[in-house]
């Protein structure tokens, strides 16, 4: 029988929880950290019942984390960058519609500079300043733009939008578009 990766991962975290894992800004943390945070993150995701949910966040430890706790918690990753233009930005977050979008500080003042030109999720998950916990933010904004394409709408019998079931999608990546 075969193992998902996510399986694979779960297992090597017990095996070496104390080994280190990621290195960010000369801080180490240990598979079992990495393993746990993203465990926590996962459950605050299951807060939302929509099947995508995006990142916004740089080199921290929200931003390794999500895509694992997006696995755990069997929701569609959408991993945006904050060097992305504004422009651009709008359109991913229109055309996915996430439920939510985990965010560090940076990407956090990204999302409240962009509140009124872009629908905010229903839930936002924001890192503590110091990275050791999530906070839940309820989106609230005046904005009238709406996503640009609602779930009944596009006819492919999911919730997130694209061919297939939502749960055979593990993330969605926005390329640049140029071939080289």
């Amino acid at each position: 029988m075969s193992s998902s990766a996510l399986e694979l991962f779960e297992r090597s975290c017990q095996r070496h929880r104390q080994r280190p894992a990621l290195w960010i800004d000369g801080i180490s943390y240990s598979y079992g950290q990495l393993l746990d945070h993203a465990r926590a993150l996962a459950a605050l995701m299951r807060h939302n019942a929509d099947p995508v949910s995006a990142t916004l966040a740089e080199r921290s430890l929200t931003a390794y984390c999500a895509p694992l706790a997006c696995m755990i918690a069997r929701k569609i990753h959408v991993p945006l960058g904050n060097s992305l233009p504004d422009a651009r930005l709008i359109d991913i977050l229109q055309r996915t519609a996430p439920g939510s979008v985990v965010c560090d500080a940076g990407g956090q003042l990204r999302l409240d500079a962009l509140a009124d030109r872009l629908p905010l999720p229903a839930l936002r998950i924001a890192a503590n300043q110091d990275g050791d916990g999530w906070a839940i933010q309820a989106a609230q904004t005046s904005c009238s733009v709406q996503p640009a394409v609602a779930p009944a709408q596009h006819g492919y019998g999911n919730r997130c939008g694209l061919p297939g079931a939502d749960a055979d999608i593990a993330y969605v990546l926005f390329t640049s578009g140029s071939t080289g």
